[in-house]
């Protein structure tokens, strides 16, 4: 029998926690990482290290934090789609599902139609031109019998001003109601009927991280945290 033990009824103990895990064991790797693994740019490298006043051996150690963090955002963002997937409604794709991140084969949102979706981490994540190619993928998918009464969502976890089931304008794209934008907190709301839900699973993911990985925050810790926090229109239950 699943058990609910951090504040949150949408998601079992058991799938917090192990998605928690797998975003630590993603995050550090299997092996020491190699900066030398891509093409690095030498006068980036050259420059970048003067530019620091630092010397060549301690920007290594930065390009080194660099690959890490890389390898920690593309864990967060499994980890993200495969919990909107596990929301009342919702599937994910996998890794390997293609050119959609989500499915929601009932009526949702404010067009009430089934859902095709994808999920980026954070508003800046895409620049123009990725923008224009995803804008492009929702235009084909709904140009096919099957999915012609769907609604395309690009869902923003993270985002700078709330845009909340809006159609998604881009650059020398007309307006089109049925690709729209929305907040993955707008999501979690909209799929538990709990307007905190978001916030709630944050909380939720911290009491595992120190209940289950020893993580502790002291005074600063928790101003730090938030400060981060206000920043973040979303995790304002």
């Amino acid at each position: 029998m699943s058990s609910y033990s951090y504040g949150i009824d949408f998601f079992s103990d058991e799938l917090l926690e192990t998605e928690v895990q797998k975003v630590l064991i993603k995050a550090r790797g299997k092996s020491e990482p190699n900066p030398y693994k891509n093409v690095i740019d030498p006068y980036a490298a050259l420059l970048e290290a003067a530019a620091l006043n630092t010397e060549l051996t301690s920007w290594v150690d930065l390009e080194l934090s660099r690959q890490e963090n890389k390898r920690l955002t593309n864990a967060i963002g499994d980890f993200h789609q495969t919990l909107l997937g596990n929301l009342p409604g919702w599937e994910s794709t996998g890794s390997s599902g293609g050119l959609i991140d989500l499915k929601h084969e009932q009526p949702f949102g404010t067009r009430q139609t089934p859902v095709l979706a994808e999920v980026k981490n954070k508003y800046n994540t895409m620049n123009s031109g990725s923008a224009a190619d995803v804008f492009t993928r929702f235009q084909k998918y709904l140009s096919i019998p099957e999915y012609k009464h769907y609604t395309c969502y690009l869902v923003q976890v993270i985002q700078k001003s709330v845009h909340d089931d809006v159609p998604w304008v881009i650059s020398q794209r007309g307006k089109q109601e049925n690709i729209r934008l929305i907040s993955a907190a707008k999501v979690y709301e909209l799929s538990t009927g709990d307007k905190s839900s978001f916030p709630k699973l944050f909380s939720a993911v911290r009491q595992i991280l120190e209940i289950k990985h020893g993580m502790t925050f002291d005074a600063e810790d928790l101003n730090v945290l938030q400060r981060i926090l206000n920043g973040a229109p979303s995790f304002r239950a």
